[in-house]
């Protein structure tokens, strides 16, 4: 199945995973209102995963890929 092949390169992986995690932590630590801090962690959560799995469905979309084989 090609829907999933990887297009988040090595580089971009570390940035998503490491914004992501700060931005979930960020999140918990803050004086946001609810809404505040599930908008925060939810974006810091996707982006973790995005970088985990190395595949951005927003990427794919636009036919973008970070990788350097493709």
């Amino acid at each position: 199945d090609r829907s999933m092949v990887k297009n988040v390169g090595v580089a971009e992986r570390w940035i998503r995973v490491l914004l992501g995690v700060g931005m979930f932590v960020v999140a918990m630590m803050g004086d946001w209102s609810l809404v505040g801090q599930c908008g925060l962690a939810s974006i810091g959560a996707i982006a973790v995963v995005t970088g985990a799995i190395q595949f951005c469905p927003v990427w794919k979309l636009f036919d973008v890929s970070t990788c350097s084989s493709r």
